[in-house]
């Protein structure tokens, strides 16, 4: 595991009951819901100049495309728009930088929303895991082997890695907010001397 959103090695051990899992994997789908609004954050602030409009135009479109993947590149684009308006400005390598560990992080996320807390019928001892569905194809062999087989302590580590994601998400839309204001402040101070 070189990157820190990468699959981790499968475990050999899992929990002794299934709820730990089960309570694991919803911290850590409530603290991706918080990355996916810090990611709508800067869509609503570099398409409007508002940093917060939880009822407006741009966070509804936002919300309505289906996946992360899609609403990133739809980010991404604005990012670029915007960013043609704004190329001084110092924060955007950042910026860029931040969503595509949303994008690798999105992954994980996968698979914790649509893993199965289960236990191992050959290995019952083992202990309870996130196991990828029966049906997943990207995530299971031909033959029906488990690429990934997370712990609570996996799962846990995932969550905090959101929280702290989503954390410097809003640290990044909120210094470019700033940076934009100054900006303006400026921009109008210069004009008004040159009169």
């Amino acid at each position: 595991m070189t990157n820190p959103w990468d699959v981790p090695p499968i475990p050999e051990k899992g929990a002794r009951s299934p709820e730990p899992v089960y309570q694991a994997v919803g911290q850590a789908i409530t603290h991706w819901e918080l990355v996916e609004q810090a990611i709508g954050g800067l869509f609503t602030f570099v398409t409007t100049g508002r940093f917060y409009d939880a009822s407006g135009p741009a966070l509804r479109a936002y919300g309505s495309i289906v996946g992360t993947s899609a609403r990133i590149q739809m980010v991404r684009a604005a990012v670029e728009s915007w960013s043609q308006q704004c190329p001084t400005c110092p924060l955007l390598d950042n910026c860029y930088a931040l969503l595509s560990e949303c994008e690798r992080w999105s992954a994980r996320r996968n698979d914790i929303a649509h893993g199965k807390v289960d236990q191992l019928l050959d290995a019952v001892p083992n202990g309870w895991m996130l196991f990828p569905g029966l049906y997943n194809t990207k995530r299971r062999s031909i033959e029906g082997k488990s690429k990934y087989a997370y712990t609570v302590e996996h799962i846990e580590r995932c969550a905090s890695a959101f929280l702290n994601l989503h954390d410097r998400m809003n640290e990044c839309t909120s210094a470019m907010s700033v940076w934009h204001q100054n900006r303006n402040r400026n921009f109008r101070g210069e004009r008004e001397e040159s009169r």
